[in-house]
C-alpha cells in the first residue's frame, strides 16, 4: 500500500481522470489521451489502495460492526398491515462504509469489467462512485441477502 503524497496523488489522479469524463457535459478532459482502459486501470489501482486501508482491519470492524447492527435492526422491521415490499430503509455514506460494513459482516464481492481488469477475483472488493449494497430480509424463509449494486459510467 502506497500511503502518503504518492498514493494520495495516485487517488487524485484516477478519480479526475474518471470523474473529468463520468460527469459528461465536460469538453476538456484530464489527460485527454488516456483510453478507457487506460482510466479504468488506475481507477482499479486506487481501488484497492484505498480497499486495502479500510478491510480486514480493527478500524474498520469497530466502524462496520454500528452501522451493521443498525442496518439488521432495520431489516427487523414488518409493515402491520402484511405489506413488506413498502418497506424500505435508506442509509448513505461512503466507500469506505461500504468496505467497513463488508468486513464487519464477512461480505466480500466481486465486480466484473470493467472495474476489474484482472478477471476472477474473490478479494477484490471495489466501491465506485453510486455504488451501495441492497439488502433485503426475506420473512419466510428467515435470511437475509446482499446485492451489490454499482453503476458503469464509461463505455467504450
Amino acid at each position: 500500500v502506497i500511503k502518503g503524497p504518492g498514493g494520495s496523488l495516485m487517488k487524485v489522479l484516477a478519480d479526475t481522470m474518471f470523474f473529468s469524463r463520468a460527469t459528461g457535459g465536460i469538453e476538456d478532459v484530464f489527460l485527454p489521451d488516456a483510453t478507457l482502459d487506460d482510466v479504468y486501470s488506475t481507477v482499479e489501482w486506487a481501488n484497492y489502495n484505498h480497499r486495502t486501508q479500510w478491510i480486514d482491519n480493527p478500524q474498520s470492524v469497530s466502524v462496520g460492526v454500528v452501522m451493521a447492527e443498525t442496518i439488521l435492526k432495520a431489516l427487523e422491521s414488518r409493515d402491520e398491515a402484511g405489506d413488506y415490499d413498502t418497506l424500505v430503509t435508506i442509509f448513505s455514506g461512503h466507500d469506505t462504509n461500504i468496505f467497513a460494513i463488508g468486513t464487519a459482516l464477512g461480505l466480500q464481492w466481486n465486480l466484473g469489467p470493467p472495474y476489474n481488469r484482472f478477471g476472477d477475483c474473490a478479494e477484490c472488493e471495489a466501491a465506485p462512485p453510486g455504488s451501495g449494497m441492497h439488502f433485503i430480509n426475506d420473512f419466510e424463509s428467515g435470511k437475509v441477502g446482499m446485492s451489490y449494486v454499482y453503476p458503469v459510467y464509461l463505455t467504450d
